[in-house]
């Protein structure tokens, strides 16, 4: 670790000045870590960069600190496990954070690991804590949860600082009131307030039921992708074809509505020429009959009125012609939304029928499926069979060739014998007829 130079007491989230490496030179910092009134290590507003405490070098030679003392190096030293225990209170072992690679810690944290039992943080840095246990020192993994995937044991969700600061005192009460080891932790205390037991055994237990878990996940996670993959084609083609349909659908819309705006805007531009027209006609006739009103005023009048039935009379034959062709692009308009309606519906269906379609090409490729497997199945059961005549077949053969050696040989041996007796038959007879003779 860098030199630590003594500082005012600064509160953790306070701006302080320092030196920054990575900037190099004295920048605005935020004080992170503190061990008792020591300002640890702080992080650079400007780059963010997290570093140890490093006094700004831009301060005057009175503000240099002196050599630090044998007593005051001792006292920046890390603190011992058994130190750090002596310091410590019942109730900041109780409130201690298990270990989670997601969480953050500060220097100072008290820390319940599932296998390493307790320790207190003597250093960090951004993703690696030093943690002191009672056996030895150990360097572990903090504020990484992008490895929460792979070590699923000791990557639960850490409670947020603030809400673990607002529960202490009830916390703390409950411990008291019940005169037992801390449940939050989930480990009790012993003769020097730390938990013993199988913890150790009980992480590699869990170890091992999470790899299985995670064989087990990614064996159903394969099976389901070979189902999903059977099923996906027959899913596309359905895909496609409704895509296809609310296509034709949007454009039939899209040309409904063009059409019904353009019969609007063309009824709309009739009405009013008609009216600019009977506006002009009206206009016409009021002067034509002023004019005739100051050469006779009967006249004139007799000419007015007739000019303003006329120009009513065609008013009304302009508005009723307006009318009747509004209607007609109206009757056109709603015979175009039928149609379209039509086609949609149709397209609709035959997107359907183009489904059961598929539906029916499935069933029939997996009936066809089964029928092979079926057939495998009993050309299987035809070969072991003919293989086990074949079997039977060899040993009659083999049998049959044994029985045919032994008549053989009995035949053989029957000859002999007759040889035998007839030869001996023949110098009995020759004995008989020299006896016989002499």
């Amino acid at each position: 670790m860098d030199p630590i130079f003594e500082e005012e007491a600064e509160d953790v989230g306070s701006d302080v000045e320092a030196y920054c490496p990575k900037c190099k030179g004295d920048t605005p910092h935020t004080v992170i870590s503190k061990y008792e009134d020591e300002v640890r290590r702080v992080q650079c507003n400007p780059c963010g960069d997290v570093h140890a405490f490093r006094r700004a070098r831009g301060e005057s030679e009175e503000d240099v600190p002196e050599p630090i003392a044998a007593k005051r190096r001792a006292a920046l030293k890390k603190p011992t496990w058994q130190e750090a225990r002596e310091k410590a209170s019942t109730k900041a072992i109780e409130r201690a954070r298990p270990y989670s690679i997601r969480d953050y810690y500060r220097e100072g944290d008290w820390v319940s690991h599932p296998k390493f039992t307790f320790g207190i943080v003597t250093e960090i840095s951004e993703n690696k804590v030093e943690i002191t246990f009672e056996d030895e020192t150990r360097m572990l993994v903090h504020n990484r949860p992008d490895l929460a995937a792979q070590m699923p044991t000791i990557s639960q969700i850490p409670e947020p600082r603030e809400q673990r600061n607002r529960k202490k005192g009830v916390r703390g009460a409950s411990v008291a009131g019940k005169g037992s080891a801390p449940a939050a932790t989930g480990h009790g205390l012993a003769a020097k307030g730390f938990p013993t037991g199988n913890l150790g055994k009980l992480g590699k237990a869990e170890a091992v039921k999470a790899a299985a878990d995670k064989a087990a996940a990614m064996k159903a996670a394969t099976l389901k992708a070979a189902a999903d993959k059977t099923a996906g084609k027959a899913a596309e083609a359905k895909t496609a074809l409704l895509k296809a349909a609310l296509v034709k659908a949007v454009a039939a819309k899209a040309a409904t509505d063009k059409a019904l705006k353009a019969t609007a805007a063309k009824a709309e531009k009739v009405a009013k020429a008609a009216a600019a027209k009977a506006e002009k006609v009206a206009k016409a006739a009021a002067a034509k009959a002023e004019k005739a009103a100051q050469a006779a005023a009967a006249k004139a009048e007799k000419a007015a009125q007739a000019a303003a039935a006329k120009a009513e009379k065609a008013t009304k034959a302009a508005a009723v012609k307006a009318a009747i062709t509004a209607k007609a692009d109206a009757a056109k308009t709603k015979a175009a939304k039928a149609k379209a309606d039509a086609a949609k519906a149709k397209a609709v269906q035959a997107a359907k029928a183009d489904v059961a379609k598929a539906k029916a090409l499935k069933a029939k490729a997996v009936k066809a499926a089964k029928a092979a497997k079926a057939d495998a199945a009993k050309a299987k059961a035809a070969k072991a069979k003919a293989a086990k005549a074949a079997k039977v077949n060899a040993a009659k053969a083999k049998a049959d060739a044994a029985k045919a050696k032994a008549v053989k040989a009995l035949r053989a041996r029957a000859s002999v014998k007759t040889v035998k007796k007839n030869g001996a038959k023949s110098a009995k007879s020759a004995k008989s007829a020299k006896s016989a003779k002499s």
